[in-house]
């Protein structure tokens, strides 16, 4: 099974608590998640480069995702 989600774009501290949250989804139920990196091109000051991996969580920078979760 694959998910799709949106991730916020408030801030950085958020997304990290997000992917967090959903690698431990994923491990405990074998599922891969697509991780919509979320920057908000209105808010320069929310633009975070993706510097981290995670093991069932693909992050992926595209502004144009839907998500199905």
């Amino acid at each position: 099974m694959e998910v799709n989600f949106l991730g916020r774009e408030d801030g950085l501290g958020n997304r990290l608590l997000e992917i967090t949250f959903l690698e431990y989804l994923a491990d405990k139920n074998n599922i891969k998640i697509n991780y919509y990196w979320n920057n908000n091109p209105t808010r320069p000051d929310r633009n975070y480069p993706i510097l981290i991996n995670s093991k069932n969580v693909q992050i992926i920078n595209d502004p144009n995702a839907n998500s199905n979760f």
